[in-house]
């Protein structure tokens, strides 16, 4: 299972969607908290996070991730916070995207995880 981890609900559905054409489960999770829980109960392989989510500090979720080694990790945010994303690829995500970037290849992003989970 993939978990996106956004409180952005319009981008949820849009990454939701592509991850059911593509047969891919998908959870979404609205907070840290329910992103941790989601990989203490499932079996979780990729995590898509919005680096805009409320009180999301990256090297404390990763601590609290059960197997993080087992875990293809994908961020994205706003082209304008540099320093952000640089942040996240400096935690130590996988790959790291604008927010556009995104939007405009959803299909490429969770074909990677897909290869990923596989």
């Amino acid at each position: 299972m993939i978990v996106h981890l956004t409180s952005d609900l319009l981008l949820a559905s849009r990454v939701g969607t592509a991850a059911d054409d593509a047969g891919l489960p998908i959870q979404t999770a609205l907070t840290v908290a329910q992103a941790i829980a989601a990989t203490t109960r499932e079996v979780v392989t990729g995590l898509l996070i919005d680096l805009e989510t409320g009180g999301l500090e990256l090297a404390e979720l990763f601590r609290q991730l059960p197997d993080r080694a087992q875990l293809c990790v994908v961020a994205y945010g706003p082209h304008v916070h540099a320093q952000l994303l640089e942040a996240a690829t400096s935690a130590g995500c996988e790959l790291v995207l604008t927010r556009g970037q995104l939007d405009r290849n959803v299909r490429e992003v969770l074909a990677r995880l897909a290869r990923e989970v596989s």
